[in-house]
């Protein structure tokens, strides 16, 4: 599903495709029509990988080597796009999922939840300066971790006072402007 909105409103683009997630970003970054348009949320990397990878388990078996070999790409290739764009103005975010594992030392940590093995060893938060982990308190507040608490999250050096901070991704990308 795909579609402008009313310009005044702004774009809404809905698709599980990598190529088609790929070629907006390219045409928002290269194309003047879209030139007022200052953030890119990309909503969820992990929704375009289980819809890469239901698509993989629907093939024949000779096929899906290379096609997990894609989904890596295809995912480490998207997060390149989104870091290499031309237009200083612009800022994409990218949403994910999170899963919290063990690893054989026994030591916890949350990280970015990935489908298939390849994107695990990249550590997909190496690629980013920041890196927020959206939590819930006891309380009911919800926050965001700014530094690793038995994460990946981090940001800049200098950019938040504390190490949770409100929910809100306006005071975030505010004060995220400097670095």
């Amino acid at each position: 599903r795909e579609g402008d909105a009313d310009e005044s409103q702004g774009y809404y683009l809905s698709s599980d495709s990598f190529a088609t997630v790929s070629s907006a970003l390219r045409h928002i970054d290269e194309d003047e029509k879209y030139k007022r348009i200052k953030y890119v949320v990309i909503d969820t990397l992990n929704g375009l990988m289980v819809a890469e990878e239901m698509n993989i388990l629907g093939m024949q078996d000779g096929d899906k080597r290379s096609a997990w070999s894609d989904l890596a790409q295809n995912g480490w290739a998207l997060i390149n796009q989104a870091l290499e764009l031309k237009r200083n103005d612009l800022t994409v975010i990218i949403l994910c999922h999170s899963e919290t594992v063990s690893d054989d030392n026994g030591i916890v940590k949350t990280r970015i939840k990935t489908n298939g093995r390849k994107l695990e060893k990249v550590v997909l938060e190496s690629l980013f300066s920041t890196v927020l982990l959206a939590k819930k308190k006891e309380d009911g507040t919800h926050v965001f971790e700014t530094v690793a608490k038995q994460s990946t999250a981090k940001t800049p050096l200098g950019a938040f006072d504390s190490e949770e901070i409100p929910n809100d991704m306006a005071a975030v990308l505010a004060a995220l402007e400097d670095f």
